[in-house]
């Protein structure tokens, strides 16, 4: 009894091709083995193929947590340059601050070596240098003064002494000491 399906297209020309094909027996097993090897390439393959995407996939992910710590490091140095600058900045501000502190202090340590009688007409120091402009009613006077500086331990030897007779006849003694750089 023959059969016909008249709701169905044929299969195609190419997949009734092989069906229909007969292989001699003598080639199953080359066949057979042919078909194995493919397959197994196949696999083989597809395995490569999914390895190589992950591969790219991780590379991709340690890429981006690189670049993240990256700039996360950039930050971190833009921070601590930041942070130095405001130190450095701090410091300076401090030594200003004490240094005013110093400066009256030093002031105060030169300005108790004079005796009543002494005018002190300017007085600067610089660090541990000093200068002192004044007048003095004697010899004698200027002489106490220098005497006393030398003898204080907190305070450098004068590098400049100058003592000048002023004139007139009630006039005293100008006397001007440094020591150091000061002004």
């Amino acid at each position: 009894m023959i059969r016909f399906d008249f709701l169905h297209d044929p299969p195609p020309r190419l997949w009734g091709a092989i069906r229909a094909a007969r292989l001699p027996r003598r080639f199953h097993n080359v066949t057979a083995a042919v078909v194995s090897a493919v397959l197994l390439v196949a696999g083989a393959a597809a395995i490569e193929h999914g390895r190589v995407n992950e591969a790219r996939r991780v590379r991709s992910e340690a890429q981006t947590r690189f670049e993240s710590s990256r700039a996360e490091l950039e930050r971190f140095r833009l921070q601590w340059r930041e942070i130095d600058g405001l130190i450095a900045q701090d410091r300076r501000l401090r030594e200003i601050r004490l240094s005013g502190s110093r400066v009256a202090e030093r002031l105060a340590v030169i300005g108790d070596l004079f005796p009543g009688g002494v005018s002190v007409d300017s007085l600067t120091t610089n660090g541990a240098d000093y200068g002192v402009k004044g007048k003095a009613p004697t010899i004698v006077a200027v002489s106490g003064i220098l005497g006393r500086i030398v003898a204080n331990a907190a305070l450098p030897h004068p590098g400049i002494v100058r003592i000048a007779k002023d004139s007139g006849v009630l006039a005293g003694f100008s006397f001007d000491f440094r020591a150091g750089d000061a002004p």
